[in-house]
């Protein structure tokens, strides 16, 4: 039985909701080889499983500790050779402050409208 993906507002809310249909997938696996009786492989499958809820946990005790949240997580696991957390969060945080500031064309031909 299969299920529409639902749409999401946010695109942060779509990203792990399709990370938990990857685990999802691991338990289905793990339950077909317990259903044939291969326990090893149903062992191993579960083992990686692990290895991910382990990674994903990891992943929200760092986007919940930063100021960045999951934009600092998303970058690290796009590049994970930028290990240097701090600059790579100031990084993020001036971005998202040079994205919020208007930009200087646009603060001086408010203020010759405003004078006119």
């Amino acid at each position: 039985k299969t299920k529409d993906k639902p749409y999401f507002k946010a695109k942060a809310n779509e990203k792990h909701y399709e990370r938990v249909q990857t685990y999802k997938n691991f338990i289905l696996d793990a339950r077909y080889y317990l259903g044939i009786k291969q326990y090893e492989d149903a062992d191993s499958c579960l083992a990686v499983f692990e290895e991910l809820l382990n990674s994903y946990e990891k992943d929200i005790r760092l986007a919940d500790k930063s100021e960045a949240g999951w934009t600092l997580v998303d970058r690290l696991r796009d590049d994970p050779t930028d290990k240097n957390l701090v600059q790579l969060e100031n990084q993020i945080l001036n971005e998202r402050r040079d994205r919020r500031r208007p930009s200087r064309r646009n603060e001086s031909s408010d203020n010759l409208q405003l004078s006119q």
